[in-house]
């Protein structure tokens, strides 16, 4: 690779490149989880790269994509000029899918509609009907590692991935668990209940955890999945093209992570040729806080991302 090359470029946009491992590697502070720290590490052969802080990894082009504001074509064209002409493989749509999943509920878990008028309780204080907390199959468990907590399967392609355990009482330092093994890279909360229906959905709502979701559904917007993170997985986009949606609609939390992570998930998905908004919700709230104007105004007043100009728009979002 043409590491000299590559150091400018980077230094071009303001980032402090420098060699490691003997000048095999080349690292910069993650421009995608907003670290100060150099924890982006650049294979000087390859081109891939891998941040040892969030997780993120990709290849060469994609980096150029997201931090020098170049086109696809023109990230694919630089990469390889970068390599030194070399053949590249074509990268595959999504990450190599994991294996078949092994969740199982809790041995404890107990259908919520069997006693535990706390746990009962906990979903009613979060905007969350009984109904629709039974029709998503939520228990509970009052012994065992989840004691006294609700618990929430999230079930994507028929496959159980994941469950969140919530924790109702208030002084539980650790107040949300997952089990271990859980899959939720592969899983969006409420995905097959639209993807069963088989409609094109004008508008597909993405909120971040399932009491967001489900109080969205409480409010009628009954197209809103969760993505049970702040960030969305290969995977996670792939499920979402899957939908066909005429539009992406991110309403994230009204704080400064829930703005970041948003700008993020909106460049992604539109590199991926998908309509994406952003929808920004009052300071401190979430959807599962928020009342029903303020989420319809927030709907009503999304700002579209636009592939091209996509980093000016969001540039511009991040700073309301």
């Amino acid at each position: 690779m043409n590491t000299q090359k590559l150091i400018n470029i980077l230094e071009g946009k303001g980032f402090t490149a420098r060699e490691a491992e003997g000048g095999s590697e080349l690292v910069i502070a993650c421009p995608l989880c907003f670290s100060e720290s150099q924890k982006l590490y650049i294979n000087a052969a390859t081109g891939l790269w891998t941040c040892f802080k969030c997780g993120e990894k990709g290849h060469l082009h994609s980096l150029l994509i997201r931090i020098c504001e170049k086109t696809v074509t023109e990230a694919f064209e630089l990469e390889r000029e970068l390599l030194g002409g070399t053949k590249l493989r074509k990268r595959p749509l999504v990450s190599r899918p994991a294996p078949p999943s092994e969740v199982q509920l809790p041995k404890e878990f107990i259908p919520l509609d069997v006693g535990a008028p706390a746990g009962q309780q906990y979903f009613m204080n979060r905007k969350v009907n009984i109904a629709t907390a039974l029709s998503v199959g939520a228990g509970y468990c009052l012994t065992g590692l989840y004691a006294w907590r609700v618990i929430v399967p999230v079930v994507t392609q028929r496959a159980l991935r994941t469950f969140v355990a919530r924790s109702w009482v208030p002084t539980e330092p650790k107040k949300v668990l997952m089990p271990k093994g859980s899959q939720a890279e592969r899983a969006l909360f409420g995905y097959d209940r639209l993807a069963e229906n088989g409609v094109c959905w004008t508008d597909l709502i993405l909120v971040e955890g399932v009491f967001d979701a489900m109080a969205m559904w409480r409010y009628g917007f009954r197209e809103t999945i969760a993505t049970l993170g702040a960030h969305l997985t290969d995977i996670q986009r792939a499920l979402v093209k899957r939908l066909r949606p005429e539009r992406v609609v991110l309403l994230r939390d009204g704080d400064a992570a829930g703005r970041e992570a948003a700008i993020k998930d909106a460049r992604e998905l539109a590199y991926d040729l998908l309509p994406v908004s952003i929808a920004l919700l009052p300071d401190g709230t979430d959807p599962a806080s928020a009342s029903r104007e303020d989420i319809r105004k927030a709907l009503q007043e999304a700002r579209p991302v636009d592939t091209e100009y996509g980093v000016e728009t969001m540039k511009e979002v991040h700073k309301r």
